[in-house]
Parts: structure tokens; sequence; C-alpha cells
């Protein structure tokens, strides 16, 4: 039964929290047929995991790929940004934004043909490196997930060997 995201979204409603649709839906705020089409699979459920997972402490590696425990323990450990912020990644951000104004400011103010092409060119130029870096950290992030991955099926299996032990 539990094969999709949103199965197992609907198992933790009934099994683990025993609310009906609207009770589940007015908890995290959106309406109840929002709800229901996120449960019955139309909708996924990448726009309310990160209330599932502060509200109701919903392990989102289960949530997503069905391994681990329903629930986690500390799940402010997820969202202490502070401590993973690399602040010259953020300046490097901010310096890009900027730019991006300016060279927009540059196509709309400017009246000369020339100008506006190469302020385009340059825009252009700057989208894809932001594309490349984006690919860059999707990437990174997915080796994240499949290690993740990896080290809750070891757990798994390190338990069923303790108990048979």
């Amino acid at each position: 039964m539990e094969e999709t995201p949103n199965d197992r979204l609907r198992l933790f409603r009934i099994e683990e929290l025993d609310i009906s649709q609207k009770e589940m839906a007015k908890t995290l705020d959106i309406q109840q047929g929002s709800y229901s089409d996120i449960e019955r699979g139309r909708v996924g459920v990448n726009g309310i995991l990160t209330k599932l997972i502060k509200t109701f402490r919903m392990n989102p590696i289960w949530l997503v790929e069905g391994f681990g425990k329903r629930k986690i323990e500390d799940v402010d450990l997820l969202f202490q940004e502070d401590e993973f912020v690399d602040h010259n990644s953020l300046k490097e951000d901010e310096n890009t934004k900027n730019k991006v104004f300016e060279l927009i400011d540059e196509m709309i103010n400017n009246h000369d043909q020339e100008l506006r092409s190469r302020a385009a060119s340059e825009l252009k130029g700057l989208f894809g490196k932001l594309l490349i870096e984006d690919n860059k950290k999707l990437a990174e992030i997915s080796e994240l997930k499949s290690m993740i991955i990896d080290l809750l099926r070891k757990r798994e299996n390190l338990k069923e060997i303790i108990k048979k032990l």
C-alpha cells in the first residue's frame, strides 16, 4: 500500500495521527480538497514537506523513500542552517543578483541597440552560469541523499542481524 510518498502520507495520517483529512488540512493550513489531492497522488508532497516535518516530526526520508522510522526525534537538527551557511557563497549570490539587476536596467534604459544586445548576451551567460552551479548543487544533494539511504539500509540490516543473535 505504501508505494508512494502520497500513500505513506495517508498511512501516517491514519495510523500515527488518527485524524481526518479535514483536520490534517487545517493543521497544515491548506484547503481540504488540496490535501485530498495530495493523498490521492494528483499533487506531490513537496509543497507541504517542511510543515509535515516541523509539525508532526515526520521523517522526510521515510516519507520520500520509505526507509527508516516514520518520526524523527530531533527535528531542529534538520533546520539549523546557521552552522551550514557558506558566507562567501551568500556574498557571491548577492553580487550576482546585483549584476542581474544592473544588466536588466541597462537593457531597459539604454537606447543603443548594441549596448542592449551586449547586456542581453551577458545576462544569458550569467543565467547559464547559475544553472550550471544549481545543477552541481543538485548533484551533490542527490549524492548525499543516496548516502543517507544507503546508511539507513545498512542500519536496518544491522538491526535484523542483531535480532537474530
